[in-house]
């Protein structure tokens, strides 16, 4: 009875996921021209000086979702152990309490921010990790997250972009090559600096939701897999409850054959 419940729930949880896949799908989809301005923007990050850094971490506290941060975390940890060997400056901001405390077990003197709350709409959490993240002196920041690549398959990946003053003299430096750069060099510099905020919380947000459709990737796999064994115990159980009732009808025929047998 109870392994019927768990099949039919694993089932609607799977249902779910999948059809929150879709909309999520649908959303990310819709903004995929506006990110080719973003990353032409903050394409300068392989020539900008990254003497400081901020590394944003995105884990996830949903059940299922262990792999998940663990290849997040080991992703984000070589970034900041190359630093430290550097001896550069490291400011990490994670998202999510899982990822936090394992950040902060070793790195706790290099935690800039802690944000637990995870329940907020990405577009709330997208603003919120972008003020820290200006508020923070920075060359280079990185947003390490958890990227679907199938429903079997989630892979950590990075998005990288520099700081305000680094796209500016990177722009400075390639405007004879390229128009685009000598156009937008002619906006004001407040103007820009919007482009470049607009863009960089258009590339926070994109990163929070990858990781939040391959948390529901990771959870529909992970559904259909117990879905699977709840089906094969069910019918292993059956199995066993069938030979064991047939040796019954088996054992009580033999009784009444031998009864009758006696009675003659």
């Amino acid at each position: 009875m109870y392994l019927k419940k768990f099949k039919d729930l694993s089932k609607a949880v799977q249902l779910l996921a999948i059809a929150q896949l879709r909309k999520l799908r649908t959303r990310i989809a819709a903004r995929e021209h506006a990110l080719e301005l973003a990353y032409e923007l903050n394409g300068c990050s392989t020539h900008a000086i990254d003497a400081e850094c901020v590394v944003v971490v995105l884990s996830s506290e949903r059940s299922c979702c262990g792999k998940l941060n663990n290849a997040v975390l080991l992703a984000s940890r070589e970034t900041i152990d190359a630093y430290l060997t550097d001896r550069k400056m490291v400011h990490i901001v994670s998202v999510g309490w899982k990822g936090s405390d394992n950040l902060a077990f070793k790195y706790r003197s290099y935690m800039r921010k802690r944000i637990s709350d995870t329940c907020a709409s990405s577009f709330a959490l997208a603003y919120v990790l972008v003020l820290c993240v200006m508020d923070t002196s920075f060359d280079k920041c990185y947003v390490f997250f958890s990227k679907y690549n199938s429903m079997f398959e989630q892979v950590a990946a990075v998005y990288e972009f520099t700081s305000f003053s680094q796209v500016i003299g990177y722009l400075h430096s390639a405007r004879k090559d390229n128009l685009f750069y000598d156009l937008l060099l002619a906006i004001s510099v407040r103007t820009l600096s919007h482009l470049y905020l607009y863009n960089v919380i258009l590339i926070v947000l994109d990163a929070l939701d990858e990781h939040t459709y391959s948390e529901l990737g990771c959870r529909a796999f992970s559904m259909e897999t117990a879905h699977r064994n709840a089906i094969t115990l069910i019918n292993e159980y059956m199995l066993q409850y069938n030979k064991a009732r047939q040796a019954d009808i088996t054992t009580a025929l033999l009784e009444v054959v031998s009864g009758a047998t006696y009675v003659e």
